[in-house]
């Protein structure tokens, strides 16, 4: 038997019928289920009315289809409350001057569901006090001049799901909640911070849109953030950081499979996991100077310091191959960028540095390349102090997994009055993929 406190005369079942015998001849006392309607046919004609109608043990109110203009603020102080409606066609205007709209203290199991909430003026629109395991569940929250929806010290479980947050100062505010869920929403339109978090931790926040937001889009901004994950969002026009850890004592949040963030992610945490898929990173591959064939030059040491030997006055050569990561993201430049110095001889007079590539994949013939002249790099160095020249391959140059041959030399006529030593060389390339090659 379905037992519901308050109903033992009707056997632990509240009775359903339409007789309507008390507030306004629309209120049936005791009812679980109550109907908000403009005309007429509900329970009530005011939503402050149809909460107070609720019984202690809670139910749910069903707002009909309809404008509602509501110039004060709305207060739920009990458990296991329902509030829905029918999607964009129940809308709720709140011009509550300098007030949160609705408000929710110490209601556990709450859940509001399809509905427009739109404010003209107010502070928060949905503020959540001391609640846990709160639901919010294909919403509109339209105009927030401070943020949309407020969850403060609200315990755990708390769902915020499907819910479009638009022309809001910041969407989402969680302040000392844990185990929640915020996921399947869109941020538009963002003047400030799409989600705020402080001291939110053992969280997911995942599968959201964030465009065009004027902030952040994802700021956990203190100690205390910590084993969140935060995965396969997807950020655009984003003005601030896509997301940002802001505390040495965030530990242990996870950044995974987003899309978006290069460059836009600033993480003063500690011990943050990344899983790179569609993230983008700056990736290297050192090439040793002694793995490179020399051509005039000789291999040597200066200390522990390998080098190759490019002469004074003398056309030296060396060449190298490398493949492609599959890893690089499809047609971003990749960076040659090579370590050298020299002893002995005048200072900043020019080192000419030149190189040239081939790219070939299986089925070509590596006899009949066409040779790509990169650039000519005028490099000034000082005596005994390593420097660095870069070249630049276009991305479109290249495939994933093209075999790479690369031939740097030195113009014996330029300035340098000392033989150049190379010590090594970088390759740079941006990631968005997992792999090894």
């Amino acid at each position: 038997m379905l037992e519901i406190p308050g109903g033992e005369q009707y056997g632990g079942i509240f009775p359903h019928s339409n007789t309507f015998d008390e507030g306004l001849g629309k209120i049936r006392p005791g009812k679980a289920t109550i109907t908000l309607a403009l005309d007429g046919s509900g329970d009530c004609a005011t939503l402050r009315e149809a909460i107070k109608s609720l019984p202690k043990a809670g139910g749910s109110i069903y707002i009909k289809e309809g404008i509602y203009r509501i110039s004060e603020k709305i207060e739920v102080d009990i458990a296991n409350v329902h509030i829905f409606g029918c999607g964009k066609a129940t809308q709720l205007l709140f011009d509550t001057v300098g007030e949160p709209n609705f408000t929710f203290s110490t209601a556990n199991y709450l859940t509001m569901s399809d509905l427009y909430i739109k404010q003209t003026d107010g502070t928060n629109i949905l503020q959540i006090d001391a609640n846990s395991f709160a639901v919010f569940r294909n919403l509109w929250i339209d105009g927030a001049n401070t943020k949309g929806i407020y969850i403060n010290s609200s315990g755990a479980g708390f769902r915020v799901q499907n819910c479009l947050f638009v022309n809001c100062e910041d969407g989402l505010g969680c302040d000392d909640s844990t185990k929640a869920i915020i996921t399947g929403n869109i941020f538009k339109d963002i003047t400030a911070d799409a989600i705020i978090g402080a001291s939110l931790a053992d969280s997911v926040i995942a599968h959201n849109i964030f465009d065009t937001v004027g902030g952040k889009g994802i700021d956990l901004t203190n100690a205390g953030c910590d084993t969140n994950t935060i995965t396969a969002n997807i950020f655009e026009t984003i003005t601030g950081d896509a997301i940002d850890i802001g505390d040495v004592g965030a530990t242990g949040n996870i950044i995974a499979d987003n899309i978006g963030i290069k460059g836009k992610v600033t993480d003063s945490g500690t011990d943050t996991f990344y899983s790179l898929t569609n993230h983008e990173t700056q990736n290297h591959i050192r090439i040793s100077s002694e793995s490179m064939k020399a051509v005039g030059g000789s291999h040597g040491t200066a200390g522990v310091i390998n080098f190759l030997n490019f002469r004074n006055a003398q056309d030296d050569e060396a060449y190298f191959t490398w493949m492609v990561p599959f890893r690089r993201k499809k047609d971003t430049n990749v960076k040659i960028i090579l370590r050298w110095y020299y002893t002995g001889g005048d200072d900043n007079n020019d080192c000419e540095w030149n190189l040239t590539f081939d790219a070939v994949k299986p089925g070509d013939d590596p006899t009949t390349g066409t040779i790509s002249l990169v650039e000519v790099k005028t490099s000034i160095a000082t005596d005994d102090t390593i420097g660095e020249t870069t070249f630049t391959i276009t991305g479109t140059d290249l495939e994933n997994h093209d075999d790479v041959g690369i031939k740097i030399w030195r113009d014996g006529s330029d300035a340098l009055t000392a033989d150049a030593k190379l010590i090594n060389v970088h390759i740079e390339f941006t990631k968005d993929k997992q792999g090894e090659l």
